[in-house]
């Protein structure tokens, strides 16, 4: 199903809260530019929190703002693919689940090693 409609502000800035690029990809952007938008905030969260979240919040106001330029036609309308949406709603969500499985897995190496300290790791 390909859509060549208005796009709705709101909808693609709440897309980028919860899935960082999925906005842009409701906008009709390719599912590689969402990857950007996802990649960058996530490396931004893991190796300094300040850059991520302002990555983060960026993505959602150009979500928001480009969805308005192209409403007001200050930008062309793009075509959405409502299977790249979901496509790039299921990677998104595999990305998020293996950066948990990892930050699980370190905070809890952590946890081990402060319990049972260095000298029994030989």
């Amino acid at each position: 199903m390909v859509e060549n409609e208005k796009k709705n502000p709101q909808t693609a800035a709440i897309a980028s809260f919860f899935i960082p690029g999925l906005g842009q990809v409701y906008e009709g952007e390719r599912p590689i530019v969402g990857l950007f938008w996802l990649g960058g905030t996530i490396v931004g969260l893991l190796f300094c929190l300040i850059p991520g979240i302002i990555v983060w919040i960026y993505g959602i106001y150009n979500a928001y703002h480009t969805a308005e330029l192209m409403n007001s036609g200050q930008l062309p309308q793009k075509t959405t693919s409502s299977g790249d949406v979901k496509i790039y709603a299921v990677i998104g969500i595999a990305i998020y689940a293996i950066c948990l499985i990892i930050i699980t897995l370190i905070v809890l190496a952590v946890i081990g090693i402060s319990i049972y300290g260095m000298s029994r790791v030989r």
